[in-house]
């Protein structure tokens, strides 16, 4: 799906348009060898460094440091949390640049094809996606000569921003001691602004005595966002009937605690304080649960919300996540009854879903 084809970008479309780039992706990469590595349970703690998986290079890292990479690679969707916004979320004016929950895109091939890994970026963001070339930038540092020699031979001269950041911005933590990346970043234009922001990295993996891999990470709802102009990451998600919210930082941080806590009930946690990953989720959860009466709506709309959501977002016919979150906020609320808006039906004393 070129993203040119979503002339006018409705949200309650927007897990569709996800799907169709998470596949693309896919399939391009799956017709040029590379291999299809399933995703893993956010919380199945495959990696031991992180409570939650916050991307895809947390499944594959073994294959690097093992050198056990097929020819040429593997290619991957992977959901991932990450909680760097729950320290701050009992601070009311606090607003989430960024949300917990998003499907990371990448592959991870042998060190011998960063040219092939380079040319494949570029056909994938303007063969595939359909970005034009003018609407593309590679952020880069003029000290990695490797990069900028194989990454000019592929993007035209006009795309380069070269040491336009700081020096840590070309550097990647893969949580190995010894082992590093060296990157440079894809950036596109704002909608039909001006700007530019970026949408991920293009990594050489290695350590003091050779390249490891190669890799590529990209975020559907980042580019999705960026490319239509979109106010928050969040609009990437399809969760509607929050609109009427009028505090932005009330209203994300809402829809933040909702597509996490579902995702996380998804991966088969509950909220308690059974594990670490538990009381996260848990933490999601209770903070919806401060959050709910600020809004003035009910238990029931809220339960409306959900069922919309999960149905849209993971297909069930009838809710059963959103009725587990809804168990937990009745019996946290109890003896605080949340605020009831009034009826959207008339002559009825429950909304109707």
């Amino acid at each position: 799906m070129k993203l040119s084809d979503i002339s006018t970008f409705k949200r309650e479309e927007s897990h569709a348009y996800m799907v169709c780039m998470i596949n693309d992706y896919l399939s391009f990469f799956q017709a040029k060898g590379y291999q299809l590595h399933e995703p893993v349970k956010i919380a199945s703690r495959i990696d031991p460094t992180v409570q939650f998986i916050g991307s895809h290079i947390s499944v594959l890292k073994p294959y690097f440091m093992s050198q056990t990479l097929p020819e040429p690679g593997y290619v991957m969707t992977q959901p991932c949390v990450r909680t760097r916004n729950l320290k701050n979320y009992n601070d009311d004016s606090f607003l989430p640049n960024w949300g917990s929950m998003f499907h990371s895109l990448g592959t991870l091939a042998k060190s011998a094809h960063l040219q092939d890994v380079t040319a494949q970026t570029y056909s994938l963001l303007t063969n595939v996606w359909g970005l034009k070339p003018d609407d593309i930038k590679v952020r880069i540092q003029s000290i990695d000569g490797d990069l900028y020699e194989i990454s000019s031979k592929v993007f035209s001269p006009s795309s380069f921003e070269i040491d336009t950041k700081p020096g840590q911005y070309y550097r990647h933590k893969v949580g190995i001691d010894g082992v590093w990346g060296r990157n440079y970043n894809i950036a596109i234009r704002e909608g039909k602004t001006e700007n530019f922001s970026d949408i991920g990295n293009v990594i050489i993996l290695e350590n003091k005595d050779t390249k490891l891999g190669i890799e590529i990470a990209l975020g559907t709802s980042t580019i999705l966002k960026i490319n239509k102009g979109l106010s928050h990451v969040l609009d990437c998600h399809p969760l509607l009937g929050l609109e009427k919210i009028e505090n932005p930082a009330l209203k994300i941080k809402m829809e933040d605690c909702i597509i996490t806590s579902m995702a996380l009930y998804h991966d088969g946690l509950l909220p308690s304080n059974a594990h670490i990953t538990n009381r996260l989720m848990k933490k999601y959860m209770d903070t919806l649960a401060r959050l709910l009466p600020k809004t003035e709506m009910s238990i029931d709309t809220l339960a409306c919300i959900l069922n919309r959501y999960e149905h849209r977002e993971y297909g069930h016919a009838k809710p059963v996540y959103a009725q587990q979150m809804v168990s937990y906020l009745n019996k946290t609320s109890k003896g605080a009854p949340t605020p009831t808006i009034p009826t959207m039906v008339a002559g009825k004393s429950r909304e109707r879903c």
